[in-house]
């Protein structure tokens, strides 16, 4: 109805754009399935993706920590010894508790199931030096219970692991998180590279991004022209 009020130039015109929008709509998908992503492995990779399922209130609670650990491990280990084989394991953000590397039975869990599978997990990481500390949220590639590589999270998101203006706004930052050290961004971008033993596959370029980070193409676009086939 409204189509037939409009006079014949808008129609014209009308008539034109929707041409034009499907053309350039057909043009896309035509490029899209025909184009092949620089680097992207040709043949098949199997992730496992681990969901802990552990509400946050609990996994910081101290008097719950024996339990949540119990949890964390008997899922973690569940899901690596699902029916197949997978290529890499990967765990949420901080999904331990506790130092994973500094608790023997996590340690243990870790070096058994990167001797099947890559293991793709986030951690702070405490840098010393003399007086001076620095924490890092990290993101480690393990194999073999080795850590392959280490990307730290060069976005951070602001109020939450680090405080804006800390020094303009120091009586507001102590206020709410006392004398807690912060994170401290990274800065060296990363790609992760797995490939399996004894495989001629084409080896996985993966760009580590740690939640917040996902949200800035500037930081998956730089990712992607180093090389990475996978997000």
């Amino acid at each position: 109805y409204i189509y037939k009020t409009v006079s014949t130039r808008s129609k014209l015109n009308i008539s034109v754009l929707t041409s034009l929008m499907i053309v350039l709509f057909g043009f896309g998908a035509l490029s899209v399935a025909l184009s092949k992503t620089p680097g992207a492995p040709d043949q098949l990779y199997t992730a496992r993706l681990v969901q802990t399922g552990i509400k946050q209130e609990d996994k910081w609670d101290r008097t719950k920590r024996a339990e949540v650990m119990s949890t964390l491990i008997d899922r973690v280990s569940e899901a690596a010894s699902a029916e197949g084989q997978y290529d890499l394991i990967v765990l949420p953000e901080s999904s331990f508790n506790v130092n994973p590397f500094n608790t023997p039975t996590i340690k243990e869990l870790i070096t058994n199931i990167s001797q099947e599978s890559a293991l793709l997990l986030s951690h702070d990481r405490l840098v010393t030096s003399g007086e001076e500390r620095t924490l890092y949220n990290s993101m480690y590639l393990i194999e073999n219970g080795e850590i392959i590589q280490t990307y730290d999270k060069m976005k951070l998101a602001p109020f939450v692991e680090y405080f804006p203006m800390e020094k303009l706004l120091k009586p507001l930052k102590n206020f709410f998180f006392g004398n807690a050290l912060l994170f401290t961004p990274g800065t060296t971008p990363v790609v992760f590279e797995y490939a399996m033993p004894e495989s001629n596959r084409t080896a996985l370029k993966i760009a580590p991004l740690i939640c917040f980070e996902s949200s800035f193409s500037e930081i998956i676009r730089e990712r992607v022209l180093m090389g990475a086939n996978v997000l």
